[in-house]
């Protein structure tokens, strides 16, 4: 029973392997036993020990800053036949800031009622931070790196790297010239937007020497808007490969439909009622 390749096996599948090559040695019972008179009845598999993990929770401090939703089956006056009540409650205040009925369950419908719901409450949607939330809250195991590989050390990627860790503001490079790192401050997508054609079709190609189609990478943390990576696709192709001579780069359109994709147009909702206070 301490033999390497019976070290995490239970008496049963012993004793059947044993077996199996025609070597008997005792009964089941009689290995339990022998293993309950050295005290090693326990589990015998090389488990991983339990960990206790932190239960995830949002807090919100003011109206806006948390918003909870869910969808609920309502029985309606015909057997078998279900409406879906679509319900987004503030945390904050407990707030019912936008409701829909809809005759089933729908990611375009739920999606038309969040955006028709935070525009009309004005809140500013973000691409949130969801992996930071993950991180802080202690549900997974987290490695932190230190070490910065691949950059020479004068590099201020490598600089600007250990200072974004710190919470520090990035570091700038003098005015003209050559560094492997630039901040550009932009307030208005579209200004974000401009910039990134200027700097992808121009500046960099000119003053690096690089070809904006082959050595030159943009990336974006959202998917969809104005500065999402669906609509930089399609005005980085139409800028620097309009005759498709390179490939076709498309993805989905700006709304973030792929083809054979349902038009939300198409599904209308039953109901669709501004944000009211339930009864006090």
């Amino acid at each position: 029973m301490h033999l390497p390749e019976f070290a995490d096996q239970p008496p049963t599948e012993v004793y059947a392997s044993l077996l199996g090559r025609g070597v008997y040695l005792a009964s089941i019972r009689t290995m339990y036993r022998v293993l309950a008179e050295a005290g090693e009845t326990g589990e015998r598999r090389n488990q991983r020990a339990p960990h206790v993990y932190t239960k995830p929770s949002l807090t919100a401090t003011a109206p806006n800053q948390v918003w909870t939703w869910d969808i609920t089956k309502l029985a309606t006056t015909q057997k078998g036949v279900f409406l879906m009540a679509y319900v987004i409650i503030d945390l904050f205040s407990r707030y019912v800031v936008g409701w829909m009925l809809a005759a089933k369950e729908c990611k375009h419908l739920a999606a038309q009622l969040f955006a028709e719901t935070i525009a009309r409450h004005g809140v500013e949607p973000g691409p949130g931070s969801v992996l930071g939330d993950i991180i802080r809250s202690g549900v997974a195991d987290v490695v932190r790196l230190r070490h910065i590989f691949r950059q020479v050390h004068e590099s201020l990627i490598v600089v600007n790297a250990h200072r974004v860790n710190a919470g520090v503001m990035p570091e700038t490079p003098p005015e003209g010239s050559l560094a492997d790192f630039f901040l550009i401050e932009r307030k208005e997508p579209e200004e974000i937007a401009a910039t990134i054609r200027t700097l992808v079709k121009e500046r960099i190609p000119h003053r690096f020497g690089l070809d904006p189609v082959d050595d030159i990478q943009v990336l974006t943390p959202m998917h969809r808007g104005l500065l999402g990576a669906a609509t930089l696709n399609t005005e980085l192709q139409a800028l620097l490969n309009p005759s498709g001579e390179f490939g076709d780069a498309r993805g989905p359109d700006a709304a973030g439909r792929r083809q054979g994709d349902a038009d939300p147009q198409q599904l209308r909702p039953l109901g669709l009622q501004r944000g009211h206070r339930p009864p006090s």
